[in-house]
């Protein structure tokens, strides 16, 4: 974006800081719901995040620690440490690599896919009543409104830092 006062910088400047207040604001509550739902489990929000993860997670490309932690952007000591406590509640399970037995793969129990499934439940439920809350011309643009910013995100700029 050029640094130039014409009318249209401005609006997108002013959008732009109107979207930042609202992201942070919705971005606080989205936490609140993860960190309510996580207590309700016993889990810490690592662990919560660990546990979404993994049930998204393809079979043929099985996480690590380190593959977790870079996508949690979180010390991988910090996973570990979350890993080793949801191993002791048979939630993950680690399964060394057939072919080179240094990898270490981290996956769901049973258990693990169960807790996973009930807490997701519950957060797609506390979704749904805010969903409802909305006007049905609201959550369309919320959606048509995410997705555009998606693409736009991924689209190489000039200015990408």
């Amino acid at each position: 974006m050029s640094q130039d006062n014409t009318p249209e910088t401005t609006e997108i400047s002013n959008q732009v800081e109107e979207f930042l207040s609202v992201w942070f604001e919705v971005r606080q509550q989205i936490q609140n719901l993860n960190t309510k739902r996580s207590r309700q489990e016993d889990l810490s929000v690592t662990q919560f995040m660990v546990l979404a993860l993994l049930e998204n997670a393809p079979e043929a490309n099985p996480p690590t620690i380190s593959s977790l932690a870079t996508h949690l952007n979180l010390d991988p000591t910090t996973v570990l440490r979350s890993v080793d406590s949801l191993e002791n509640r048979n939630l993950v399970e680690r399964r060394r690599d057939k072919k080179d037995r240094r990898l270490v793969f981290i996956g769901l129990t049973e258990a693990g896919r169960q807790t996973q499934k009930q807490s997701y439940s519950g957060f797609k439920e506390r979704l749904a009543i805010i969903f409802n809350l909305m006007s049905e011309e609201g959550r369309e643009a919320l959606i048509k409104g995410f997705k555009e910013f998606s693409v736009a995100a991924q689209t190489p700029t000039d200015h990408q830092t």
